[in-house]
């Protein structure tokens, strides 16, 4: 065999050697795992005390405490609709019904009002698991139906409100419901047809059993 033979033989052993010794010592690493996070459960609640968009539907007593005294201490029901919108903010919408007497110097009947409010709650948690604080404010429009001596009629009425309560968490029979207690106050007149006005300013202490779902 030449010595060139011999050469190319030896240097092919040579790079043979080579290459299985970076194969033996090549360490191959496993992929990096994927991590698929999901944003915490408290980031979707908000006020409502549910999940975002998630609806409540109230039905509520308040006992109505007017300031002009033309018009008698009466109670208001009403059904209301309430859904959550970000963390902690959800809006309501409401109708009511109020029927009370009504006497003033020159006539006296009765009167009914039925409010329809659009408002807007922000609450914090205020114990534990789930009850919370909570306050806000809407408007509305007042409809007024006057049934008094004489044929005086009332306009409707804009209303502007704030209030603040608390929200308690409940389950009957399985059923997830909570417990409203609020402080309201009104703020509204109703314009007669004999040129005076009703002042129906007032406060209500309102209860409201809501259902979640």
């Amino acid at each position: 065999m030449s010595r060139l033979a011999v050469a190319f033989l030896i240097t092919g052993l040579l790079v043979s050697a080579g290459c299985q010794s970076n194969s033996a010592n090549t360490m191959v690493f496993p992929a990096a795992p994927t991590v698929v996070s999901a944003a915490p459960a408290e980031e979707l609640t908000a006020a409502g005390g549910g999940l975002l968009w998630q609806g409540h539907l109230g039905t509520a007593v308040a006992l109505f405490f007017p300031h002009d005294r033309a018009i008698d201490n009466t109670w208001m029901a009403d059904i209301n609709y309430n859904f959550n919108v970000m963390r902690d903010l959800s809006v309501e919408l409401g109708a009511g019904l109020i029927t009370t007497d009504v006497t003033d110097p020159g006539f006296s009947g009765d009167m009914q009002m039925v409010p329809l409010t659009v408002g807007i709650q922000y609450g914090k948690p205020l114990f534990p698991p789930d009850g919370r604080a909570y306050g806000g404010m809407g408007l509305g429009w007042v409809m007024n139906d006057l049934s008094v001596t004489g044929g005086i009629s009332a306009d409707d009425s804009l209303l502007v409100y704030f209030m603040g309560g608390v929200d308690i968490p409940m389950k009957t029979a399985g059923v997830d419901m909570a417990l409203d207690i609020e402080l309201r106050y009104q703020m509204a007149n109703a314009d007669l047809s004999n040129g005076d006005t009703l002042d129906l300013d007032a406060f209500m202490f309102r209860v409201n059993l809501v259902w979640l779902f």
